[in-house]
């Protein structure tokens, strides 16, 4: 992904699923209230709006569990 300056705001180069190829996408104005932190693009190409926020979490990951497993050779009596 790479911003790029433009007349109406920032701009971004994703990919577009209806050109099928990067192109560059651009902010509409958001009805949502969202502002700047609107996560809808519309390609400028042919207008196909897609979202794409991204958002970066952080995972702890514990020690594995040890499952014992036990198996017996002998029918029960």
């Amino acid at each position: 992904m790479h911003d790029h300056d433009t007349d109406s705001g920032s701009a971004r180069l994703l990919h577009c699923p209806h050109c099928q190829e990067d192109c560059l996408f651009e902010r509409p104005p958001c009805s949502d209230g969202h502002g700047v932190d609107c996560p809808e693009w519309a390609c400028v190409t042919c207008g196909c709006a897609v979202m794409a926020e991204f958002v970066v979490a952080a995972i702890t990951v514990g020690a594995p569990a040890v499952v014992p497993f036990a198996t017996s050779a002998r029918p029960a009596a």
